[in-house]
């Protein structure tokens, strides 16, 4: 007997959506990608739909219906007689097509536990946007979705699965969704614009003339890489410190040697001139450096060297732009961390420990 579990996605689409019955098999035999694709065509389930409802569709009233021709509404009618074995007989009477087995209803979608996985993390991720400007492009997204999904889902070996996870994801920073929609397009088009922009150092409120590179999501927060012409560099900015935007009228060319894969190699997200780049060396207790070897691919990209101990501690060397991101994260682990060089860091990691000091008297 099939297990069944329920998974609710109207939380998102916010209307009357039925739960998606999850049928659990054991050993399901999965068919190819391709087909599962095919079942789910728009078209298939509409000329389904149609079909049920007694309507008698005739090859002129489902390419009518559907904006076919009748060439491709029989190809449909064929592909659900050939592939998905439904009984879709031909009425002379009525002049149309209907289910000789009144029963009938389209396969159930076989989800391997993978992609099943994958739909339930997309579901607890997209939760975190209830209440922002995304939620109802996420809700018609859902809605859209719903039309391609039957209202069974069989999946193979799921049921330990379900009830067994939890996910608990990062925050996603809020930012305007006209803003975002706007950086999108003139990225795409090359299009110069003009930013009102909220600088958090110097706490100022100034409009800025860029050439908008590429968007990057880190760690939940949205940032922008622009050519910024005050600077007449390669700048960070923070789209959700865009106070207002405009168009100029111009376009641009993106630098010959700009590469979104090397310009966010360097350790975390401040950056610095590539002129600046300097090397850090770290040692790593041995009880710290159990956690550290497991994280570190996260930031593989900005060590250039590892070196492993007779006792069980470490030394990793960064090749860093600016250190704000670095810095933090060697004071999160406190004393199990040292900074070996260069001296003027290692300055500022004392200078940074006494400040703190300093906070407790």
């Amino acid at each position: 007997m099939l297990n069944q579990v329920k998974l609710d996605l109207s939380r998102y689409a916010m209307i009357d959506m039925p739960y998606f019955l999850v049928n659990v098999e054991p050993c399901q035999i999965r068919e190819s990608y391709s087909k599962v694709h095919q079942i789910r065509n728009q078209r298939i389930i509409q000329i389904d739909e149609l079909i049920k409802k007694h309507t008698y569709p005739s090859l002129k009233k489902l390419g009518k219906k559907l904006g076919i021709s009748e060439k491709t509404a029989w190809r449909y009618i064929k592909f659900m007689k050939d592939e998905l074995k439904a009984p879709v007989g031909s009425c002379k009477l009525n002049r149309g097509y209907y289910y000789t087995d009144p029963s009938y209803t389209l396969p159930v979608l076989k989800l391997t536990t993978g992609e099943i996985l994958a739909i339930l993390i997309g579901e607890k991720l997209l939760s975190q946007y209830e209440n922002t400007p995304y939620e109802a492009r996420l809700r018609n997204s859902f809605i859209q979705l719903q039309k391609y999904l039957p209202c069974d889902i069989q999946m193979e070996n799921i049921g330990k699965f379900i009830h067994s996870c939890s996910f608990d994801f990062t925050f996603m920073r809020k930012v305007n969704i006209d803003t975002f929609e706007f950086l999108i397009n003139a990225i795409a088009d090359k299009e110069q614009i003009e930013i009102h922009y909220h600088t958090m150092h110097s706490d100022e409120k100034k409009w800025r003339t860029i050439d908008p590179y590429h968007l990057k999501n880190y760690r939940g927060e949205w940032y922008l890489a622009s050519y910024c012409h005050k600077a007449k560099d390669i700048r960070i900015f923070s789209p959700g410190r865009i106070i207002d935007w405009r168009k100029t009228g111009k376009f641009f060319s993106v630098k010959e040697d700009f590469s979104p894969e090397e310009f966010w190699k360097t350790y975390g997200i401040y950056k610095g001139n590539k002129k600046e780049t300097k090397d850090i060396t770290v040692w790593i207790d041995p009880y710290q450096s159990r956690w550290t070897r497991e994280i570190i691919s996260d930031i593989n990209e900005q060590i250039i060297d590892v070196k492993n101990h007779n006792d069980r501690s470490m030394t990793l060397v960064f090749r860093v732009g600016k250190t704000d991101e670095l810095k933090r994260w060697i004071l999160q682990y406190g004393f199990h961390i040292k900074v070996l060089k260069p001296e003027d860091f290692k300055r500022e990691i004392i200078e940074e420990i006494e400040k703190m000091r300093k906070n407790y008297e």
